[in-house]
This record gives C-alpha cells, sequence and structure tokens, in this order.
C-alpha cells in the first residue's frame, strides 16, 4: 500500500454539468507531498494493461470467448438451444435468454464456464466445438502485434532529413527529431488503419464456417483529465504546493502523467497451423510498411 503524507483528507471542489456549476462537492483529495505517490500508482496502472489486462494471451482468449459467446446466445434466442450442447436449465443458456436478470447473471462463475465448454466440446457446430475446446485445452491462436511490426519496419533513421543534420546546431537537429517522430506516429497510425480495413476486406471474401482471423485493436488511457462535464469525482484532485489551497486535477500539475501516452493495441489472432493466413496477413503488413517508407 503506498504511503501518502496528506495535509488534508477531504477537500471542497466545484461540480456541475455542461459547463454550468451546481455548487461545491466534499470529495477525497490528497496533498502536495503525495504527487509521486499518484504518479507512481499511474505507473503502475499502464505496466498493467501491457502484462495482464491487455496481453496478448488475456486478449486471445477474451476474442475466442466472444466469439464463442455470440454463438451461443444467437442459438438460444432461436430456440436451436440443442446446437450447443447445453441444456435448456443451463445457466450460460438461461443468460441467453435473460441478459437483464440479475439472478441470471449472477449465476455466472468459472465453474459454470468451464463444465460449459466440455459440454460444447462434441457438438456439430464447428465454431462452438473448436472454440470450446480451444479456450478448454489452452490451445490460443497463435498471435500477431501488427502495430509492433508495423511500428519496426516504418523508420526515419536514414532519410534525407537525418543526413542533413549531420552539420546542424543542436536546436536544429531537435526540430527535426521531432518532425521525424511526429512523421513516423502518423505513417504507422495510416498504416495500422489501412491493414485493419484490408484484414477485414480478406476476411470477407473467404467462406469459411469459423473465422480464419480475429482483429483485436484499442487503446487505454490510464488517466482522463477532468472536464466540466464530467465533474471532479472521476479524478485525482490534489492540493498544489502554491499555498492556495484550492484543491486541483493532478494533470494539471504532473509532467509525468501528461506524458504518458494511451497504451494502443492492434493484433491479429489466427490458427498456428493456417499457413496461408499468416502469409496473407505478412504480405498486407509488408505492402503496407512499404508505402510508409
Amino acid at each position: 500500500m503506498l504511503h501518502l503524507e496528506l495535509e488534508s483528507a477531504v477537500g471542497k471542489v466545484p461540480h456541475g454539468a455542461d459547463e454550468e456549476e451546481a455548487g461545491e462537492i466534499d470529495t477525497f483529495v490528497l496533498g502536495p507531498k503525495a504527487l509521486h505517490a499518484a504518479e507512481a500508482y499511474l505507473l503502475g496502472l499502464y505496466q498493467l494493461y501491457a502484462t495482464v489486462y491487455l496481453h496478448k494471451a488475456t486478449r486471445g482468449a477474451e476474442k475466442l470467448f466472444t466469439e464463442l459467446l455470440v454463438r451461443v446466445v444467437e442459438f438460444a434466442r432461436n430456440d436451436s438451444v440443442g446446437k450447443t450442447g447445453l441444456s435448456p436449465n443451463q445457466p450460460l443458456i438461461r443468460f441467453a435468454k435473460k441478459p437483464n436478470d440479475l439472478k441470471c447473471l449472477l449465476a455466472l462463475d468459472d465453474s459454470v464456464i468451464s463444465g460449459a465448454l466440455s459440454m460444447m466440446a462434441g457438438v456439430k457446430d464447428p465454431l462452438i466445438s473448436d472454440f470450446s475446446m480451444r479456450l478448454r485445452d489452452r490451445n490460443l491462436f497463435k498471435c500477431i502485434d501488427i502495430r509492433e511490426n508495423l511500428n519496426q519496419k516504418i523508420g526515419f533513421a536514414g532519410s534525407e532529413d537525418s543526413k542533413i543534420c549531420d552539420h546542424c546546431t543542436g536546436f536544429a537537429k531537435k526540430v527535426i527529431a521531432i518532425r521525424n517522430e511526429q512523421h513516423q506516429i502518423d505513417a504507422l497510425a495510416g498504416a495500422c488503419k489501412e491493414v485493419e480495413k484490408r484484414l477485414i476486406e480478406w476476411q470477407k471474401e473467404e467462406s469459411y464456417e469459423i473465422p480464419q482471423i480475429l482483429l483485436d485493436k484499442t487503446d487505454r488511457s490510464i488517466y482522463n483529465p477532468s472536464d466540466e462535464s464530467k465533474g471532479p469525482l472521476e479524478q485525482i484532485m490534489m492540493i498544489p504546493s502554491d499555498g492556495n489551497g484550492k484543491p486541483v486535477d493532478v494533470a494539471s500539475i504532473s509532467q509525468v502523467i501528461k506524458a504518458i501516452e494511451p497504451f494502443q493495441v492492434f493484433r491479429v489472432y489466427f490458427d498456428k497451423g493456417d499457413h496461408k493466413a499468416k502469409k496473407r496477413v505478412d504480405q498486407i503488413i509488408e505492402e503496407e510498411a512499404k508505402r510508409c517508407r
């Protein structure tokens, strides 16, 4: 647990909506000595995205389970429960038919899902059977990190700007470096967008009962600064060291928090034995990377 030295545990902050203040409200605030602890907390959260929440294996299992759940719900709502391998009273089927029923939701736990996987593994529907066995046996799809692959292939270290700036002043070199970095960021974003578009189009052209590829694209910000429409209760409020005693959003006084970019993920998953899918994915990545060089 972080040790926070607080000058005040409770402070009054303005709140409201749509740029209209509705008064002040009491909320938990940190003292100025807790700034580094707040930064450490958010940096730790950022690391958890890479190692836990958005880890490739975790997300790969989630993508398989999502596809499986969608198919089970589809059959359950079309009175085709028999195609799932589950009984009408199985908690997963009850939840599929009544997703807004809190009791049906609370009946779901790890043991229910684990037991359902074995029952669904032998059905005729190829997606339900295959994905159930994969989740049960932890035989997950292979992952290619598209964003990382493109980032490595799109480089500007040997660009003309870099050669020209060999005799430039330190300031000029910094300006050129910043320009090249922004160029690479923009190129990477554009390449990711084109790869996603082409993979979706290719997936539609294929007529397989089981998706050949599963795309995973998301971005997460570890901290969203306060704005007047949301108010201060979702943010970390601090008393600054300037002595005025008025709580402010920690993002307004921390250079560390300002510098942290959203954690971005763009991956593709496919059966490790599907050499056709891998070849196509590699080809599209290479072609789009070349366009940006």
